[in-house]
């Protein structure tokens, strides 16, 4: 009975430290998250479907091409970025098989957040390092 205790505890302490290990990323600066994308925007959340897929206003467009959303299928995973609403977000995203993708390791920031309570509308604004790109003739 003990060893049976034994092993239900090392079983947990396992399926929980599988789950605490989401996503290791390398940290890069704005500007090489800039470089490694195909399409950068600025957008909100626009909804969340039933199987996770989320869709994006594109606010304003800074490097790529893409139309006025944009989608992000829902297949789930630990690298996975889950956008909120509420928030203006600088996305930073690539294109793999025809999908736009992006993950926590894209470089994605929250550019403003508008925090609404009963009491009173708040706005809460957060600076984001301005991207300026050079080019060479």
């Amino acid at each position: 009975m003990r060893v049976s205790s034994i092993i239900q505890s090392v079983v947990l302490v396992l399926v929980f430290a599988s789950v605490a290990v989401a996503c290791d990323c390398a940290k890069i600066s704005p500007q090489q998250s800039f470089k490694n994308s195909d399409v950068v925007f600025e957008g909100e959340l626009v909804r969340t479907a039933k199987d996770s897929a989320q869709t994006m206003r594109v606010n304003k467009l800074l490097k790529g091409s893409v139309g006025r959303e944009a989608e992000f299928d829902g297949t789930l995973s630990d690298c996975r970025y889950m956008f909120e609403p509420d928030k203006i977000y600088r996305v930073y995203a690539r294109w793999y098989q025809g999908k736009l993708t992006t993950g926590q390791c894209s470089g994605n920031m929250v550019l403003r957040s508008r925090r609404t309570n009963h009491h009173s509308a708040t706005t809460t604004t957060l600076t984001a390092p301005i991207i300026r790109t050079t080019r060479r003739c």
